[in-house]
């Protein structure tokens, strides 16, 4: 079955697991852009504040996206074919022309960023558009692949991610008490916070049905869907936030790419 598939899939064809469906999910977001929103959060709250406006963004944009992805499930069709019933054959449309441009510019943007930090650690500055192009190729044979190709390249990635991220958070638990953080401007208020937590969440909202319509079960792809976006997110965001203060930038892919 590949990805691009707009027809509907029969219940004997739904044997993604949850576990395989929670991968997916925890995979895609484990991510540079998942540190940097915490690093743009940096610069203008504290520790405190910053926990309370992730925990709260968190868990109310991952309940919205959650709570579309029964669809997947019960309709068996991909999110532009399940949201014509509300929006109309031209608001599909819409959408897919949105979810194709935006996944783009995700994609886009993380591989400059893993570019960025694979150049520091191999080839120098003047390989980054080497590693660019080629994560980028590389990520495309396994999208092309269709969610199969991605369940198993998920097996590979996601223990790689959680021991980078492993990596990243002992780094910064040995931390000298002499590092000066990174000082708070105030430069945004609480409310903007809050939306740029929630947004980052609901930016899935468009990818509902997309990955759940092979699982069999509504629940517990719901559950997957949640527990893979939620848990990697109050990991990930804190992190980025974290490590922005230590290194005193806004940098992830100088966050990754050096000690603190």
């Amino acid at each position: 079955m590949q990805a691009a598939d707009l027809g509907q899939i029969p219940d004997s064809e739904k044997t993604q697991s949850p576990l395989d469906l929670f991968l997916i999910i925890a995979g895609a977001n484990l991510v540079a852009t998942t540190l940097q929103t915490g690093a743009s959060l940096a610069p203008a709250f504290g520790l405190k504040q910053a926990g309370l406006l992730v925990g709260a963004g968190v868990i109310l944009g991952t309940a919205l996206v959650a709570s579309l992805t029964p669809l997947g499930p019960r309709l068996g069709v991909p999110s532009v074919v399940a949201c014509r019933a509300a929006l109309g054959l031209r608001g599909g449309a819409l959408v897919s022309l949105i979810l194709y441009v935006t996944n783009f510019a995700w994609i886009a943007v993380n591989n400059v960023i893993a570019a960025s930090a694979c150049a520091r650690v191999f080839g120098g500055p003047g390989s980054e558009r080497f590693w660019a192009f080629g994560l980028g190729l590389l990520a495309t044979a396994v999208v092309a692949g269709g969610p199969r190709a991605v369940s198993h390249a998920d097996r590979f990635a996601v223990p790689l991610l959680l021991l980078v991220g492993g990596v990243l958070t002992f780094a910064l638990f040995r931390l000298p008490a002499s590092v000066t953080p990174l000082p708070v401007d105030g430069s945004m208020t609480a409310v903007r916070g809050l939306d740029v937590v929630i947004g980052y969440q609901v930016s899935w909202l468009l990818m509902f049905a997309d990955y759940s319509r092979y699982t069999r079960s509504a629940a517990k792809g719901t559950a997957a869907v949640f527990l893979g976006l939620a848990l990697t997110s109050l990991w990930f965001i804190p992190l980025g936030f974290v490590t922005a203060r230590a290194a005193r930038s806004g940098d992830p892919g100088a966050q990754c790419a050096d000690d603190p």
